[in-house]
């Protein structure tokens, strides 16, 4: 963690380097080699190493230039990986089905969550997300006051 880059906390930026949340992560993403993945906020690529090995086409999109160098070097060689240097809220997400294992940048959350269920909800086919602590109990929680939550709560398990 401390070699290279360390997050940079206003940014909503965090490192998972946890090999057991990321292989449950894929695990209840269910993906097969012909899925396309997106790992939203790339980072170092600790999940986007593991996502390759599942999937023949992973997007890894990253918006940090110094987090960007660290991916190009480390997946150089990969035919499967496509990194995007790209703040997602501009990305334009896929025409075809896919589906997110990310990591997130805890920072965007709310425009990340409504990308992929209201911009891309025709395309979109599953999300399985490592989130800060309170948006995750705010979108689980019994209050269902926010319309935003309530489709949420519709569509997400």
């Amino acid at each position: 963690m401390y070699k290279n880059k360390l997050p940079v906390w206003f940014t909503g930026q965090h490192f998972t380097i946890d090999k057991a949340l990321i292989t449950d992560a894929i695990k209840i993403a269910n993906l097969n080699p012909n899925d396309t993945v997106l790992d939203i906020g790339a980072g170092k690529g600790s999940f986007t190493v593991h996502l390759a090995q599942y999937s023949k086409n992973v997007i890894a999109i990253e918006n940090d230039t110094a987090l960007l160098e660290i991916l190009r070097k480390k997946f150089s060689y990969s035919t499967n990986i496509a990194i995007v240097a790209e703040d997602f809220r501009k990305y334009i997400l896929p025409q075809k089905r896919f589906k997110a294992v990310s990591n997130i940048p805890y920072r965007i959350t709310s425009e990340i969550l409504k990308s992929l269920l209201f911009d891309a909800v025709a395309q979109f086919e599953g999300v399985v997300l490592i989130m800060q602590l309170q948006p995750a109990q705010q979108l689980v929680s019994a209050t269902l006051f926010n319309p935003y939550k309530i489709f949420y709560n519709t569509f997400l398990s």
